[in-house]
């Protein structure tokens, strides 16, 4: 099982002794703020938009592609 979750503190800790063998994860959403964070606001509508061709690819593969596209920059 995988469980996102929002960034609560203990919340993976509650998710993990009900259920020992599931993932969790800092929800999506949650990623994208803290990664937005870290990019100068002048290139952030440019970061979102490549960004989103990564979570919106078809495949691993393509993803992959993409994600090493948006490294480069």
């Amino acid at each position: 099982m995988i469980c996102c979750v929002d960034g609560l503190k203990d919340f993976p800790d509650a998710i993990q002794s009900v259920f020992p063998n599931t993932s969790v994860q800092l929800c999506i959403v949650h990623q994208i703020h803290s990664s937005i964070k870290h990019v100068g606001s002048k290139h952030q509508k440019e970061f979102l938009w490549d960004l989103k061709t990564v979570y919106g690819a078809v495949s691993k593969e393509t993803a992959e592609t993409q994600l090493d596209t948006l490294d480069s920059k």
